[in-house]
């Protein structure tokens, strides 16, 4: 059961980072993007571009539905294999999982930077919502 709740962990954890993390506010702080974990979950939405419209109802459920499903489910396989690693690996795997969810910028920041070339899931629904 404990194994479980570690995977489940380890594949929703980074979808709260890429996906809501700009909803969440505190009081006059900016909004923030993870810029990693933004990209891992845009980058369904950028590869539908190529073959879609980026308005037309299926490419919606794709890009906020079906991706970001697939992106947790692979998550959770990987997280099953990681618990097989040895301690070192797993503890190095770890912290590269770890800093992944801290590199936060401003969501401003993002749209007057270099930054607004990268498909990051947050601006890409903006821009189709």
């Amino acid at each position: 059961m404990k194994r479980t709740w570690f995977r489940l962990t380890v594949a929703f954890i980074p979808a709260v980072f890429g996906i809501f993390l700009p909803v969440f506010t505190y009081g006059s702080t900016p909004d923030f993007i993870n810029v990693f974990w933004g990209f891992v979950f845009g980058f369904g939405w950028y590869l539908l571009g190529y073959f879609a419209s980026l308005s037309s109802p299926p490419a919606v459920l794709f890009g906020s539905l079906l991706w970001p499903m697939a992106v947790c489910s692979l998550l959770f396989l990987w997280s099953g294999c990681l618990l097989r690693l040895e301690s070192t690996t797993k503890i190095v795997v770890f912290g590269v999982l770890i800093f992944s969810l801290l590199f936060n910028v401003p969501q401003r920041l993002t749209s007057m930077s270099p930054l607004r070339y990268v498909p990051l899931y947050p601006n890409i629904l903006g821009a189709v919502y």
